[in-house]
């Protein structure tokens, strides 16, 4: 037996009009008015309640996925007018592939992510990934202990307790 899955459908008012995103609910989100300062310490926990709202919502796949592709003027090799302009940096195109409604939820899902971050956090990911995604990994790769720090710190505290 499938589950049936439920999709981030646009809403087409008219054919001149463009798609609308789903709204997001964020009555499942008590503590998002909250501003964090990422930490390693805090950093798993911040991506747990993110991981829900946008799941709840439907829209995880925007920082788990590379869905949404943007491309340097440069690496155009056909008409410019064929992209779409990424609004926030005209000197970027969307690849042909991505759907208006795909920019619409990335967005949705970068400004998500920025406005529950302080300050000093968003200082981090200001120059650094375009999409929902690349902010995304750019604060893992920022919060996340690797393996072998891991390891250095357990066998710090092993040999503090001899």
């Amino acid at each position: 037996m499938r589950r049936r899955q439920t999709s981030n459908q646009a809403i087409l008012v008219s054919e001149n009009e463009q798609p609308i995103p789903k709204r997001i609910n964020f009555t499942y989100s008590e503590n998002f008015n909250r501003l964090v300062e990422l930490t390693t310490e805090n950093y798993p926990d911040w991506r747990t309640n993110i991981l829900y709202l946008l799941m709840i919502n439907n829209l995880e796949s925007y920082a788990l996925i590379r869905k949404v592709k943007n491309l340097g003027e440069e690496n155009i090799k056909d008409d410019p007018d064929d992209y779409l302009t990424d609004q926030f940096d005209p000197s970027l195109v969307y690849d042909k592939e991505t759907s208006l409604l795909d920019i619409k939820s990335d967005v949705m899902v970068k400004w998500i992510i920025i406005n529950s971050l302080g300050e000093e956090t968003r200082k981090i990911i200001t120059t650094q990934g375009k999409t929902a995604f690349e902010t995304w990994k750019t604060l893992e790769k920022s919060f996340t202990v690797s393996h072998e720090r891991r390891r250095m710190e357990i066998k710090k505290k092993l040999n503090s307790l001899k």
